[in-house]
């Protein structure tokens, strides 16, 4: 297995991974049920379903394995599924004695890394009467998992005596399930649902981002005001308080520059948390806010023990360059990675092209009115004027710089700081480009490393 096959569990699967590897020899994730069947059984037909249905759910053949304090799946080199027939019909008691059969099944012991993750028999009582007898881990299965399973049994079944083939399932990759989760837990929408029902405004100047305890990590929004970016890190870091600062001009007014930004956010952060020590992080534009507040943190005597930017450049390098437009605003706020106020034809898109692209079903900001979009764009568009006059003082304290490492040759050089700090200047690169930071796998090393410093 190499590190491209494996991937996450998802966060169902998580207490039930680590419960089975607290006590390897515990049979209590061991799930069952048996299907009584009556009457006259065509058993190659059935043992064909089953067979077929079996070999081809995927959850069924994983494998699962530790590394460091996390658990990843991949799917078995190869699988295959047997329906071995057992007959008790000469029993004295033969239902007494199928049962005593499938609990003693059930108390086999699991091997995760080594499999089989599943069990299956027919159990013969009588010439007609069967148990189809099915037992899974429950990392691969639940209950609902169970049912659907039997119905794809039966419903092959009743298709090969009709003469039919078998109507195939629909072809859902685990890999896709774990990415799919990947994308919510930094989405808008996850930021939403970890807020309290009565305070549950996705633009709210202040959003919880992840409950934990110690000093907050407070997380300055990029040019498009919103925190929601920084939602993934909750789930690399479950112990830190994660606090997202998010622009007042979504809900009220915007302050008049960047200097009263920064005065704001200042007082924000310190009526969360009065006392340092202080743990700031931006991303873009929000880098260059989150060192100003650690400048005027410590300018007010408070510890400032992480700065942290994300691919964050001082506001020297817009310094004579054009003046953004609104159409580089909405550009901001698109999910696309590659996201290009441009299209392909060298023609520039207008604004209400870029509108409709973030209306399409499935993007973070799909949910809003086009009014919210609007402002939202307003909001974007002030922060990069505001941030293109922006003046840095020296920080007296060390800078941790996460560097997109998918860059252009003419990208600016994190090295631009050191004219504002005293400290020393770490650079760690990220297997990303500038728009993609706040992905999922972006966030996973930033969490790594940022781990090691909370």
């Amino acid at each position: 297995m190499t590190e491209r096959d494996r991937f996450p569990l998802t966060t169902a699967q998580k207490g039930i991974g680590f419960g089975q590897c607290l006590d390897p020899e515990s049979p209590a994730y061991w799930a069952a049920e048996y299907l009584e069947l009556h009457g006259a059984l065509q058993q190659v037909a059935w043992q064909s379903s089953v067979l077929d249905v079996l070999s081809s759910t995927e959850a069924l053949h994983q494998r699962y394995v530790r590394h460091g304090t996390d658990i990843w799946q991949y799917a078995a080199a190869t699988w295959s599924a047997r329906l071995p027939i057992h007959d008790f019909s000469r029993e004295p008691d033969p239902k007494a004695a199928a049962e005593r059969w499938m609990h003693a099944d059930l108390q086999r012991r699991v091997d995760l890394t080594e499999g089989p993750l599943f069990s299956t028999a027919l159990l013969r009582l009588a010439a007609d009467r069967h148990y189809w007898y099915f037992s899974a881990h429950h990392l691969a299965l639940d209950g609902f998992g169970f049912s659907l399973l039997e119905k794809r049994v039966v419903r092959s079944y009743a298709d090969t005596l009709a003469g039919k083939n078998p109507r195939p399932a629909a072809a859902i990759r685990l890999r896709e399930v774990s990415a799919e989760e990947e994308r919510y837990r930094a989405s808008p929408a996850f930021a939403i649902d970890q807020q309290p029902l009565q305070v549950r405004d996705p633009l709210a100047p202040v959003i919880q981002l992840n409950d934990g305890h110690g000093p907050a990590l407070f997380c300055v929004h990029p040019a498009d005001g919103l925190a929601w970016c920084y939602a993934g890190l909750g789930r690399y870091l479950p112990h830190t308080r994660i606090v997202g600062l998010q622009a007042p001009g979504l809900t009220g007014e915007d302050p008049p520059n960047f200097d009263a930004v920064v005065s704001q956010y200042l007082h924000t952060i310190r009526t969360l948390q009065p006392d340092g020590p202080y743990r700031l992080l931006g991303w873009s534009s929000g880098g260059g806010i989150a060192h100003a507040l650690a400048v005027e943190l410590q300018r007010a005597g408070e510890t400032v023990s992480v700065l942290a930017l994300l691919d964050s450049y001082p506001a020297d390098i817009w310094h004579g360059t054009a003046e953004p437009t609104r159409e580089d605003a909405l550009v901001s706020m698109l999910d696309e990675l590659d996201a290009s106020p441009t299209a392909p034809d060298g023609r520039r898109y207008d604004s209400a092209e870029l509108l409709a692209r973030l209306k399409r079903p499935g993007g973070s900001l799909s949910m809003f009115p086009d009014a919210t979009l609007w402002r939202m764009s307003d909001v974007a568009w002030a922060s990069m004027r505001g941030y293109r006059k922006a003046r840095h003082a020296c920080l007296a304290d060390d800078l941790l710089f996460f560097r997109a490492q998918r860059r252009s040759p003419n990208a600016p050089d994190h090295r631009l700081w050191a004219q504002y700090l005293a400290g020393n200047l770490e650079c760690v690169d990220i297997d990303a480009g500038h728009l993609g930071m706040g992905q999922p796998t972006s966030l996973q090393q930033i969490a790594r490393v940022l781990s090691t410093r909370l």
